[in-house]
């Protein structure tokens, strides 16, 4: 029996991925142990679908540790948006409640009283936005207070961003959605 090619490797992991992948669950958030042992395994294996298999089990398993060269790149991108967004002078609060139900009240701050704002909520799992909300809330000065009806989203963790003019200003907070 010859030895695998790299290419061969590379092949057989992605087909791997691809299973896995139609494997994962709708609707609800936990993933079965033989699909968890292969994204970890494809995470640890330094082949070029390492970083798309950490993605979906960092999503699935927030504190799993994984390889530097798959977490480091992440990392740093981070905290180099994190230094940008710090300069822009807007920030977001947390929801209240999280987790929420049919509805979510959320703060923010505004450089400016007068800036046109908006909430943009988007599915962790599919990537897709799911909800654009004017900042219309109450509030004095540049300080707003949001109410956002979430009637109609699936249940599912989202990520909510702060968007000022079409620009994003603030780190995106993790919001769950429970039915």
């Amino acid at each position: 029996m010859q030895p695998a090619t790299t290419a061969q490797r590379v092949r057989a992991a992605q087909l791997q991925l691809r299973a896995v992948l139609r494997h994962l669950p709708q609707t609800t958030p936990r993933l079965v142990a033989a699909d968890s042992v292969a994204l970890r395994t494809l995470a640890w294996s330094g082949i070029s679908v390492a970083g798309q298999a950490g993605r979906w089990l960092r999503y699935y398993h927030p504190r799993i540790v994984l390889p530097a060269q798959v977490a480091a790149p992440a990392l740093r991108l981070a905290a180099k948006r994190k230094a940008v967004l710090a300069e822009s002078g807007a920030a977001l609060g947390a929801a209240y409640p999280n987790p929420a139900q049919t509805e979510v009240i959320i703060t923010c701050k505004l450089a400016q009283a007068d800036q046109a704002a908006e909430l943009r909520f988007i599915n962790l799992l599919t990537g897709k936005i799911q909800l654009v909300v004017p900042v219309e809330g109450t509030g004095t000065g540049t300080g707003r207070s949001q109410r956002v009806a979430l009637t109609g989203l699936p249940a599912g963790q989202y990520a909510y961003q702060l968007l000022v003019e079409g620009q994003l200003v603030a780190a995106p907070q993790r919001l769950m959605l429970n039915p």
